[in-house]
């Protein structure tokens, strides 16, 4: 039986995309998912590992167990590779200035508009009836061409 080495190789299967990286470069960034894996595998002979992740954001975590440099992918929703980062365990903190300030920017408006439609959400929760009614007037008033009561309104005048 062949010992194990770092530079045996692993297949990396994501969702159909097959990759086949060397351990060594796993073992780059211990802290991470692969990391951990390839360092708790004593098999000694190539594995293929199977991940249901979106093969286009892994590319770019492949590029960065292979060169150290982390990117964010172009036609990537930065809010899905941060998803991909958190599954990999990979630090976005970790990306290269040319990208971290693009994704940054990203999250912080994107935590501003979530915490927004939380605040809205809450203060309909909480509001009672008379001013759920003010709601309505002000939807009626600025919407006022696409409301039951201009339909209704018109219908009267073409007839009445």
């Amino acid at each position: 039986m062949e010992p194990f080495t770092n530079s045996s190789r692993i297949l990396l299967n994501i969702s159909g995309t097959k990759y086949e990286v060397t351990r060594k470069s796993l073992l780059t960034h211990p802290s991470s998912r692969l990391g951990k894996l390839v360092s708790a595998s004593q098999s000694t002979k190539q594995e293929e590992l199977h991940f249901n992740r979106p093969p286009m954001c892994f590319e770019s975590i492949l590029v960065f167990y292979q060169t150290g440099k982390l990117h964010l992918p172009p036609n990537v929703c930065p809010n899905v590779f941060k998803e991909e980062l958190e599954y990999w365990e990979i630090d976005h903190e970790l990306m290269e200035q040319c990208c971290l300030m693009n994704y940054m920017q990203f999250l912080e408006g994107y935590k501003t508009k979530t915490e927004f439609k939380n605040s809205i959400i809450q203060s309909d929760k909480g509001t009672s009836k008379p001013c759920s009614g003010k709601t309505r007037i002000w939807r009626i008033i600025d919407y006022k061409e696409r409301t039951w009561l201009a339909k209704v309104r018109n219908e009267w005048k073409e007839h009445g």
